[in-house]
């Protein structure tokens, strides 16, 4: 028998499963290719220390656990993302409830006090009373939040697990110090909060603004007694100090060593720039959210330049900015969910120039305000009718409510307004099982987007349709003949066709246009090594490692080229510049063996094969040349030992074959 008290998180858990099921077929796409597929240091578990050195690492860590379940398959990926979501749902369902209580507790002209004794009473009837209206209305912000089609970006997007992580942490550090605030175990509930808080920052850095809405929410409910919760506020500030160990604040400033998408320094866009259309994108999120059609994966939304595009928009934003002051002056409720929306998004849509002004997926968190905003009002409006308190005391201190039909039609409106939500969600999750639709989808709806032609042109080359889709990709260059991503793709599908020549020539266009553009550089040096120009090539891999110290591929490829010119030394030294940028670079350690072995240097070339085969076990070239290496010294069982390795996955290699029965001969004679 299910105590009833769960009905309501387990109607919430089936609702998920049924809305976001179909999410367990959805492919990498977009981001999901480098962070994921293309990303070495996720690919093993051990050691740890490199998963948690980037900007991310909780993020990282959660991708190197699914990597061992899975490796490239997606449906430990999606599980994973589902589960966070489940549970974010979970513990927003919990804060509202509670909320509810402080609202239902406020008192006009009572605005100054913390209210403990009407709050342990409101408290302790919201734990005997199994359906008070707090419950519906909490229910329904949860369901609705839990079902909208606008949430896919964050949980069907793999990479996106970063924004619903750092979601659930948000809502698991406010449901922590709401606990804190009344709970007799307030040290125990405090430590938690704050544990949560800085595994969110570790998660992204929209983590930053936690601990401001948690005094927020104490100031508009409780009365803002700060000196009684001083512990708590300087434990969650302490965990701004995670920004700069984990190098995100550096990145933000754009000081980084990598390219910069966002901060001050980022060469795309101007602060003023950023700014001036961000409330277009504010309004447009706003409207998502209240009718979420036409979803996009990716926008290309273009900068506003002009008042038209710009005073509008900025105009709602002010309206709506100075209500949310007003509210929270006077303590109401309605105040803190304007902070909400517009404090968690302020790292995104502010003034910090971010390379992509609008993704869906940052409205994770914002979305809980704007449903909060219409289902509360809409629980307080059907309270008010007649027969809605139905209290039958059934033994001393224990109280049950029958479901009024107040509560049913209440009920009946919020699942009414789920359901159509919940099959566009269905429905869009379907949009992410296949890597060319989804492009195709994005191309639809936002024609002018550029950047979604050659995602188009790629998905059809991964398909050997080169020839069509070297004529999607050239559209984004006739929308945009500066757009210098546009020209090396051109590039890239040409060199793929043969045509060496050409491809040089858009290589160069795209270089014009972004000297930076590491990539152009690495594929123009291949280029030119294809054609003989080997000085050219030189000066191209030069450049890519000039502009992108750690492309461990361009030290392989030079370093290859230079030992074709008989500069062996040199050669050798760019080899290991690679395995040092990148020391699971297999490749790059084979290489660097090969041309050891070929200067004698026997002891060298025999670390490197091994810690190639470590990295690649299937590396058959790096084992060969080993079992080489060592019939060369003498040692003809270690040399056969790594031929069985081969013939064990490749009974049809002919060369290892024949090195054994090489082998075999000189022993026998």
């Amino acid at each position: 028998m299910i105590n009833r008290a769960f009905l309501f998180p387990a109607a919430l858990v089936a609702a998920t499963l049924l809305a976001h099921g179909n999410s367990f077929w959805g492919v990498f796409l977009f981001d999901d290719v480098a962070r994921i597929v293309e990303e070495k240091r996720i690919q093993r578990m051990w050691p740890i220390a490199p998963l948690l050195g980037g900007e991310r690492p909780l993020v990282d860590l959660t991708l190197a656990i699914n990597h061992a379940i899975s490796g490239l398959n997606p449906w430990s990926y999606h599980g994973f993302n589902l589960v966070v979501h489940i549970l974010a749902g979970l513990a927003l369902y919990g804060i509202a409830r509670r909320t509810m209580l402080f609202i239902q507790c406020s008192k006009k002209g009572n605005k100054n006090s913390d209210r403990p004794g009407d709050l342990q009473t409101r408290t302790a009837v919201l734990d005997r009373v199994k359906y008070p209206w707090e419950s519906f209305i909490a229910f329904s912000i949860a369901l609705i939040f839990l079902v909208h089609p606008l949430q896919t970006q964050s949980v069907t997007y793999i990479i996106q697990r970063g924004e619903s992580m750092m979601g659930f942490l948000y809502l698991l550090t406010l449901y922590f110090a709401i606990r804190a605030f009344d709970s007799q175990r307030r040290r125990l509930w405090i430590l938690a909060a704050i544990a949560a808080c800085s595994l969110g920052i570790g998660t992204k850095a929209v983590m930053v603004t936690a601990p401001l809405m948690v005094a927020i929410y104490d100031w508009v409910f409780l009365g803002w007694a700060w000196r009684q919760r001083w512990s708590l506020y300087a434990g969650l500030c302490s965990t701004w100090i995670i920004l700069w160990i984990s190098g995100i604040a550096p990145e933000v400033m754009g000081k980084s060593n990598a390219v910069s998408h966002v901060g001050f320094a980022y060469a795309g866009l101007s602060p003023l720039q950023y700014a001036a259309t961000q409330p277009g994108v504010i309004v447009k999120y706003i409207q998502l959210a209240l009718w979420p059609s036409p979803l996009c994966l990716d926008y290309g939304w273009p900068i506003a330049i002009t008042w038209q595009r710009i005073l509008p928009p900025a105009l709602v934003l002010v309206i709506l900015l100075g209500l949310t002051v007003w509210f929270l002056r006077e303590r109401q409720w309605w105040g803190y969910l304007g902070a909400w929306f517009f404090l968690i998004l302020a790292p995104t849509s502010s003034i910090v120039p971010i390379k992509d002004v609008i993704f869906e997926h940052r409205m994770y968190l914002p979305l809980a305000a704007i449903i909060a905003a219409i289902m509360i009002p809409m629980g307080f409006a059907l309270r008010g009718l007649p027969l809605t308190n139905q209290a039958v005391a059934t033994s001393p201190g224990q109280v049950t409510v029958t479901i009024s039909w107040p509560q049913g039609l209440f009920l009946v409106l919020s699942l009414a307004l789920a359901a159509p939500l919940g099959y566009a969600t269905y429905l869009r999750n379907r949009d992410y099982q296949n890597e060319l639709s989804m492009w195709q989808d994005v191309v639809a709806k936002r024609p002018g987007n550029t950047r979604a032609y050659v995602a188009v042109g790629n998905a059809l080359a991964k398909q050997n349709e080169v020839s069509q889709a070297l004529e999607v990709t050239r559209k984004s260059t006739e929308i945009d003949p500066e757009y210098a991503d546009g020209h090396f793709a051109i590039g890239v599908l040409l060199a793929r066709l043969g045509q060496t020549q050409e491809a040089i020539t858009s290589y160069q266009t795209a270089l014009q246009l972004s000297p930076w553009h590491s990539r152009a550089w690495y594929n123009l040096g291949n280029a030119f090594d294809r054609l003989g120009q080997h000085e050219d090539a030189a000066h191209a891999y030069a450049k890519c490692t000039e502009f992108n110290p750690t492309f461990a591929d361009a030290f392989v490829n030079w370093g290859n080229l230079l030992l074709e010119q008989g500069k062996k030394e040199e050669g050798i030294a760019k080899l290991r510049r690679a395995v040092l940028v990148n020391p699971d670079h297999a490749k790059a350690h084979y290489n660097l063996g090969y041309a050891l072995a070929d200067e004698e240097q026997f002891a060298e070339a025999q670390v490197q094969f091994e810690e190639a085969i470590r990295i690649q076990p299937d590396y058959h070239r790096a084992r060969y040349n080993l079992a080489l290496l060592h019939k060369r010294l003498g040692r003809l069982q270690e040399a056969i030992a790594q031929c069985q390795s081969i013939l064990k996955t490749d009974p049809e290699n002919t060369a290892a074959t024949e090195l054994i029965e090489l082998i075999v001969v000189e022993m026998n004679q």
